[in-house]
């Protein structure tokens, strides 16, 4: 019977919370989050339970659905706010509802498909095993909701879900990967998804914060009115204006539930990087010439920002053939150009830069290093057979490496001085973890979102293509100069960045008042022209291990068209995000630089999914993960 099944199936819930003290925990802090920190006792252990309790509630409820008819689903049903629902669906749109994890927002979902008629589609998560998911699914089925599983084909499923009249039903306080956003959630920064916003921007459909609340053989549903989600400015502003407004909204609907607030576990995953504990005095050590534009040397630098802006005292110590760029860098000297992975690499093995290192180790009385390419010659080394503190390592370079298999033995026994080792790709883990032993996490680059959108967009004079990287055959810099030649005569092409083909390359193309060359820019002006620029072009053959610039691009909000090399191909998917083409066929290239810049279809597509893709990748969160790192082995 309903009554006492109910019943017992409440008793094991708070059963449940006092055996797994790990989730009791996390819940305890949830609850005090909501409701403040003056919580304690009795009162909280019986809030906690309530949260036990509701749990087990929804489920027993959820199973019993599909032997309730639609007028027993009705009787048991009350809502509140559905005319906005009514109005939105009978106005075309479409109809999002965007859930907090709270009460059961099945009875609700039956209740629409059932009694007032209407088609039903929920995003979830799928499970392990999948014949479990596959078991719920048909469940699900069974009265009257189409499950859409979270995966990389959700977003086009639930497109065509609103095409088809469907309420897209989407729990939206939870972030389990893919694109998030960063928004203030009770007190604190939470990553919460990106999806609900960025379908109601693209689609125009009504994105309408919902609740359902359990009561005793029953629901009770709340509807508020439709989040305005009109285009205002750039898209991922946009994203991040209506995410914050559906936060505030589903703070108030959790604060607003019939059995009080302590019955709405959060699942959102804080940001923060935890200046409320004692901090973390770091150093960065890169090997590579800090003045000279490279992916490692930006992403030390970004690093440091990011970490210093949490409150962690950081200094990034490597070569610097000039000023130094950026504060808090301590310069090791001049950089001795050195050949290495097809390319020059501005690197300092030096005696001179060994001694600087030594002395400012000594010095800065670090907690923990951070030493990025761990065995290139030059300071990280140094810091290999001299630190005596915690040191944690990046791996970034993908392809194979001659000294690994030359100087083995020492190479190795240098690897197991690192406490903690990373890969910026599963190229590069394989490469290390091949040649050298040990485990490997892959946590991928990241970037400054907020900058590289923020960036004042540089002035064109007509459509404008933009290469940044430096000019050697790997980098395919030959390979669109040929394809430039097969565009329109109105379409301009700058070229930033030198290197050994620089020369010829101007001779080849000389007269050609289409191409600007820039030499070497700074990082402000390179965002700028990337925000200015119609297309960015990185036409890369070989030995990228990872695409921060294609990030950057997608971050300032700028179509993209590379080469499809394994490197790109880990940040950008066909047609999705980028257009990638062979690498090396300039007729190729010549056709996805025209298309993009002639269809605006194709173009507005790319950048909206670029945005989305690059905010996976901020540093922020990138930070936030290396911090736990520094700290677990600090301690």
């Amino acid at each position: 019977p309903w009554g006492p099944g109910e019943a017992v199936t409440r008793g094991l819930g708070r059963l449940a919370g006092h055996v797994d003290r790990d989730r009791r925990r996390l819940v305890e802090r949830h609850v005090r989050r909501v409701r403040g920190d003056h919580l304690h006792g009795s009162e909280l252990r019986r809030a906690v339970d309530a949260v036990f309790a509701s749990y087990a509630s929804y489920w027993y409820q959820s199973l019993r659905l599909p032997g309730l008819s639609p007028d027993q689903i009705g009787a048991g049903f009350t809502e509140d706010g559905f005319e906005h629902v009514i109005e939105a669906r009978e106005s075309g749109r479409g109809v999002i509802l965007a859930l907090p994890h709270l009460g059961g927002w099945d009875w609700a979902g039956f209740w629409i498909s059932r009694v007032v008629g209407y088609p039903v589609a929920a995003v979830v998560e799928a499970l392990e095993p999948p014949e479990l998911f596959e078991w719920f699914r048909e469940f699900r089925r069974g009265y009257g909701i189409e499950v859409i599983p979270l995966d990389a084909e959700a977003g086009t499923a639930v497109q065509r879900a609103l095409a088809e009249d469907a309420v897209v039903v989407l729990v939206s306080d939870r972030h389990l990967g893919g694109a998030g956003v960063d928004v203030e959630f009770f007190g604190e920064v939470t990553t919460l998804p990106a999806g609900p916003a960025t379908l109601a921007l693209r689609t125009g459909a009504a994105l309408v914060p919902a609740a359902s609340y359990l009561r005793r053989r029953g629901c009770h549903g709340v509807a508020r009115p439709p989040i305005p989600a009109e285009r205002e400015g750039r898209f991922r502003d946009d994203v991040v204006r209506v995410t914050q407004a559906l936060a505030h909204e589903f703070e108030d609907l959790t604060c607003s539930s019939p059995t009080g607030p302590a019955t709405a576990p959060m699942s959102g995953t804080p940001t923060r990087l935890g200046t409320s504990v004692a901090p973390v005095r770091i150093g960065l050590i890169c090997p590579y010439s800090l003045t000279l534009p490279g992916g490692v040397q930006g992403q030390v630098l970004a690093l440091a920002r990011a970490l210093r802006a949490s409150g962690h005292p950081t200094r990034v110590l490597g070569p610097c053939d000039g000023p130094p760029p950026d504060a808090g860098v301590t310069p090791l000297g001049n950089s001795l150009p050195t050949a290495a992975n097809g390319s020059v690499a501005p690197i300092a093995p030096d005696v001179p830069c060994a001694l600087r290192t030594i002395r400012a180790l000594r010095d800065e009385e670090f907690d923990v290093l951070h030493l990025h390419e761990p065995l290139a010659p030059g300071p990280t080394v140094t810091a290999l057979f001299l630190a005596s503190i915690p040191m944690v390592g990046t791996f970034h370079a993908a392809g194979g490496s001659r000294a690994y298999d030359l100087l083995n033995a020492p190479v190795r026994w240098l690897r197991q001085r690192l406490d903690v080792a990373f890969a910026v790709s599963e190229d590069a883990a394989a490469m290390a973890g091949g040649a050298l032993g040990g485990e490997y996490e892959v946590l991928f680059n990241g970037i400054e979102t907020d900058r590289c959108a923020g960036a004042d967009p540089w002035p064109t004079e007509g459509p404008t293509i933009l290469f940044v990287g430096r000019h050697e055959p790997r980098k395919g810099l030959a390979v669109l100069l040929e394809a430039h030649q097969q565009l329109p005569g109105d379409v301009r092409l700058w070229v930033a960045g030198d290197g050994p083909e620089t020369e010829e390359l101007q001779h080849r193309t000389a007269g050609d008042e289409r191409i600007e060359w820039l030499g070497r820019i700074d990082e402000d002006e390179k965002l700028s022209r990337m925000r200015g620029a119609d297309v960015f072009c990185a036409p890369s053959l070989r030995g990228e291990s990872f695409g921060i610039v294609l990030l950057e691009a997608m971050a300032a909000g700028t179509p993209v068209v590379a080469g499809d090399n394994a490197g790109y191909a880990r940040v950008a998917r066909q047609g999705s995000e980028a257009v990638l083409v062979p690498p090396g066929d300039a007729p190729a290239l010549a056709v996805a630089l025209g298309k993009v810049l002639s269809d605006p279809g194709l173009c507005g597509d790319l950048v909206a999914n670029g945005l989305a893709r690059a905010e996976e990748f901020s540093m922020q969160r990138l930070a936030g993960r290396y911090l736990e790192a520094y700290r677990s082995i600090a301690a």
